[in-house]
């Protein structure tokens, strides 16, 4: 007896076999419970079907339609999600994000990626941290299929992706729309550099060098070249406002380097990939040097887990 038919159309016969593969695991469980196999498969690659059905002479053993219809659901959902859904959302958002440009659609489709997978932008190595979110499309997904299969012996994967799952769709829609959001701030965020970072090529050098002392806190201490604290102003309103307006990093540090105008930046750090490092390397390019670990870090460091003076406890100076 057939127990339910899974088809793809427009067939291929690579998928095909992905997609037996998926059932075949997910139905590997209730084998191994029976002891033998209960279940048979006929796979029409070239036609793109995949039908299920019970093997005779196995009466004694037969499985109830409610679990049969789970594990078809689950190992389709399986299927949909590590094999399908990459270009699904690729459709998504070629199709709905209002961009044109494929520079800027595969950015976007890069940040949405990570968003679903991690760092490695992969269905099948998805982060621990995405995996609970992926749970939760899996269910959508497989839920769905069940209330389908519980009426239907025949699905047609594609046309029920497309007509079927809407609150998965939902979830794409919500992650492309984000990740659109990101791409956006991130493009403002760069344009912005580039800004300041024209500005700062346009100033005359007003000192040779500044050392910028990163506390373990997160706080930061300006030193003028004998290591005497740097004392600030917002000495260009224009400057002043734009970083008021537009960075959401350090500030006052980024604006006091600015009316500083060193010729060189000694970075002073135990934690050198933060954002505000980045942002004043970006800014300042090659003027920046980063250590984290001479004599100055040692001797400032205890000095300053001693006194506790940070960044801004002092008035302006115009002995830079």
């Amino acid at each position: 007896m057939e127990l339910f038919t899974a088809c793809l159309l427009p067939s291929n016969e690579q998928e095909v076999w992905k997609l037996s593969r998926y059932l075949s695991e997910a139905f590997a469980p209730l084998h191994m419970a029976a002891g033998s196999d209960i279940l048979g498969w006929d796979i029409d690659a070239e036609k793109g079907r995949i039908s299920c059905f019970e093997l005779p002479g196995n009466s004694s053993q037969s499985l109830a339609r409610a679990d049969v219809i789970r594990q078809a659901a689950k190992g389709i959902a399986d299927y949909i999600l590590y094999e399908l859904e990459p270009a699904l959302l690729r459709s998504l958002l070629h199709k709905e994000s209002g961009y044109t440009d494929t520079t800027e659609l595969q950015k976007i489709e890069s940040i949405s990626r990570e968003l679903l997978y991690g760092e490695n932008h992969e269905p099948l190595s998805i982060n621990e941290e995405q995996l609970a979110d992926w749970r939760k499309r899996h269910n959508k997904i497989s839920e769905e299929l069940g209330e389908f299969l519980s009426l239907n012996t025949t699905v047609h994967v594609h046309g029920f992706i497309t007509f079927r799952l809407a609150s998965y769709w939902d979830t794409l829609r919500e992650t492309a729309e984000y990740a659109i959001d990101e791409y956006v701030m991130e493009k403002q965020y760069q344009d912005f550099i580039s800004l300041l970072r024209y500005f700062v090529a346009m100033q005359d050098t007003k000192t040779s060098v500044v050392h910028l002392f990163q506390m373990d806190d997160g706080q930061f201490q300006l030193c003028n070249s004998q290591l005497l604290p740097l004392e600030y102003r917002n000495s260009d309103r224009i400057v002043a406002d734009m970083l008021e307006a537009e960075m959401n990093v350090e500030d006052r540090v980024v604006s006091t380097l600015i009316a500083a105008s060193p010729r060189q930046i000694l970075i002073h750090t135990r934690s050198a990939n933060q954002q505000v490092i980045r942002t004043i390397e970006s800014i300042f390019g090659d003027r920046v040097q980063v250590c984290s670990g001479c004599g100055n870090c040692s001797r400032f460091f205890e000095q300053m887990e001693t006194a506790g003076s940070v960044i801004g406890e002092a008035p302006y100076s115009s002995e830079i």
